[in-house]
């Protein structure tokens, strides 16, 4: 199997190649869905694609700290607004908190989050999104993996990372 096939998620070591790889599919599918209508969905349907991660979403912070999904997809649609709740919000809290990227995984996990368990959430990724102002996080981007047999390292988290940065 090639790098070029499958999700990132799949693999469960990555090279350089392979995340430069993986990468420039992200880049292409991104550059590809620019000029689109729903350039936001089309985004984070290619980021969830590429990472392999079931569901995707991206979260706007109000005044008063809380967070509002304005976009969720999985599976290549637009998620209900009862799927739009199932989400780690500790996960997404921590990331807005510490302001850096933060993996939930249960093997490893620093932080106890129940309804990322109670959902069979395997593992999740934040991070926060900036505008102009890099000391005030304007939401955050979020996803998570709820098949056991997909891989997600400090690799991938450094791949989100990047990915963040262009969605």
């Amino acid at each position: 199997m090639s790098d070029e096939q499958g999700p990132l998620s799949a693999q469960k070591t990555l090279t350089h190649e392979t995340m430069w790889s993986y990468m420039r599919r992200l880049v292409d599918g991104l550059f590809g869905v620019l000029d689109s209508d729903t350039v936001m969905d089309d985004s984070l349907d290619v980021l969830v694609d590429v990472l392999g991660a079931d569901r995707g979403m991206i979260l706007v912070t109000n005044s008063d700290g809380s967070t509002l999904v304005v976009n969720a997809r999985g599976q290549g649609k637009s998620l209900s607004p009862a799927e739009r709740e199932e989400m780690s919000k500790s996960v997404i809290r921590q990331a807005l908190d510490t302001r850096q990227c933060v993996l939930w995984d249960p093997l490893n996990a620093p932080i106890t989050s129940t309804s990322a368990l109670a959902l069979g959430i395997v593992a999740s990724i934040a991070a926060p999104l900036y505008g102009s102002d890099r000391n005030q996080a304007r939401g955050a981007l979020y996803v998570d993996f709820r098949s056991p047999r997909r891989f997600v390292s400090q690799q991938h988290v450094e791949f989100f990372v990047a990915a963040a940065t262009l969605v």
